[in-house]
């Protein structure tokens, strides 16, 4: 699913907003330079990371907790 996003949609410079509609508010948002979404559990978390410049996703990463 995650990497159907990734192949479908280029995040890479969508603003916060537009993130926030495709994807709704996102599971964690500890700073205005990073959200988090969810994306795997129980045993293994795994969250896809976007990293923010300006509001502005600058990266896209999943991150393995």
């Amino acid at each position: 699913m995650v990497s159907d996003l990734q192949n479908s949609t280029e995040l890479v410079g969508m603003s916060a907003d537009e993130v926030h509609e495709l994807l709704g508010t996102p599971d964690y948002a500890d700073t205005d330079t990073c959200l988090a979404y969810l994306i795997a559990q129980p045993f293994d978390e795994v969250t896809l990371d976007l990293t923010l410049e300006n509001g502005v996703v600058t990266k896209v990463e999943e991150k393995d907790h």
